[in-house]
């Protein structure tokens, strides 16, 4: 037993406890850590960060890439070699599920990997989807950074997740692209 005075004058009895400190086990904030990728550098930050969420929370992880067929442009001649060019993607996404798998295996954990493919709609809404479905709880994406006329046009991925997600998402920010007379951020 002893006695803490504080300035105020006021004083405080600390007494001991025989009994041995039970510990007592932490429950986990998420158990499944939806992970979108793309092979990007912003993706594999993304990857990196649902990692150490994954492994602080004793959590299972999930990467998925989704074949994303309006990808495919139009030419003067109409579709060019549709089924190569998806095939090539289809290709892409196992090498970037690969390359997320085995940064999960080196951290210790045992990923699950998803190719979602014959999908016509957005890549956002598959990844909505596929989060239901699995069920996540949380989703982890990389984001390119991607500002002004470049993100009118081609439009955000990480922001049409961010508009439909039924779970929290957290978003990991790459270096945004310079402008002139601009740093890199992040």
């Amino acid at each position: 037993m002893g006695r803490v005075k504080y300035p105020t004058g006021k004083s405080i009895i600390i007494r001991s406890c025989k009994r041995k400190p039970r510990f007592v086990r932490r429950m986990s904030t998420y158990q499944r850590i939806l992970v979108p990728v793309d092979g990007s550098p912003s993706a594999l930050l993304g990857v990196r960060e649902a990692i150490r969420l994954a492994r602080d929370q004793a959590a299972r992880i999930r990467f998925v890439f989704v074949v994303d067929e309006s990808a495919v442009g139009l030419t003067l001649e109409g579709f060019v070699a549709f089924g190569d060019i998806i095939d090539a993607l289809k290709r892409s996404g196992e090498e970037a599920l690969a390359a997320a798998r085995q940064i999960a295996l080196d951290a210790g954990l045992e990923p699950e990997t998803a190719l979602v493919e014959e999908y016509s709609g957005r890549v956002a809404d598959a990844i909505v989807e596929d989060a239901l479905r699995w069920p996540a709880d949380l989703i982890v994406m990389g984001t390119h950074g991607h500002r002004g006329l470049h993100h009118a046009l081609v439009g955000s991925e990480a922001e049409g997740v961010m508009r439909k997600a039924p779970v929290p998402l957290l978003l990991v920010r790459g270096k945004a692209p310079k402008r002139k007379g601009e740093a890199a951020v992040g």
